[in-house]
């Protein structure tokens, strides 16, 4: 597949998964999909984070999720990992 096709594969991937819509899944990420990254949340949170995601034959099958949880911290949003002195 094109970039372009790419491209429009993961802006309609996170349009769609952000509104919740999970029928998305089954039609943009392959079965074998290797999700690496930060872990789930307890709760929901806004952050700034990148998201790289490796597609092959129109799906993704690969993503890699980095976010600065280290900010949230600093702002009392989140717990940190361990206790501070």
């Amino acid at each position: 597949m094109s970039p372009e096709e790419n491209k429009a594969i993961v802006s309609h991937w996170n349009e769609e998964l952000w509104k919740g819509n999970q029928a998305m899944y089954d039609k943009c990420v392959d079965p074998n999909c290797l999700f690496h990254g930060i872990g789930g949340q307890e709760e929901h949170k806004n952050f700034t984070g990148i998201t790289i995601q490796r597609l092959a034959e129109g799906k993704i099958v690969e993503e890699w999720t980095e976010a600065d949880l280290l900010g949230q911290q600093q702002i009392g949003a989140i717990r940190a990992p361990f206790p501070t002195s």
